[in-house]
């Protein structure tokens, strides 16, 4: 298993690994959806119903019951390795192993903005404050980036 996370209501968990990832419900154990990508980074939308997944270097948005991809989220040429949505969830900010952090726009998929530091390697996470004004994204050389969306 590469990642796992509980619904904030505790409801559910989402658990990714090479096979693929596994939605349970937490009040029974049963497995309510199965997605066929792997996984690396696993995340429910806010206040909907969708999921989030992510295959190496793309993003993929399925319906909660995981039959239907919504979305495709490209741009990447490395392993995404965390995800936020910031704007009042209007954006996705993700980071990778390329070295870049990215924004996407959720409903349109489309990439508007990518940060790129010539010297930045393998973005680790990123983490946003609870208002969504400040971005914290370490990456493996040591450098720290502060990023207001």
């Amino acid at each position: 298993m590469f990642s796992g996370i509980l619904k904030a209501d505790g409801s559910k968990a989402m658990i990714g690994g090479h096979a693929g990832t596994v939605i349970i419900d937490m009040q029974d154990g049963s497995t309510l959806a199965s997605i066929s990508v792997g996984c690396w980074v696993t995340c429910f939308v806010p206040g909907s119903t969708e999921v989030m997944v992510s295959d190496d270097s793309t993003l993929y948005r399925y319906d909660g019951l995981g039959e239907e991809n919504l979305m495709t989220y490209k741009g990447h040429s490395g392993k995404i390795t965390g995800l936020v949505f910031v704007n009042e969830n209007k954006n996705i900010l993700t980071s990778s192993d390329d070295g870049t952090i990215r924004m996407f726009d959720v409903l349109s998929g489309e990439c508007i903005y990518a940060f790129f530091n010539h010297r930045s390697e393998n973005v680790r996470r990123i983490a946003v404050n609870s208002s969504g004004s400040l971005v914290l994204a370490p990456n493996s050389n040591g450098m720290l980036y502060l990023l207001s969306p």
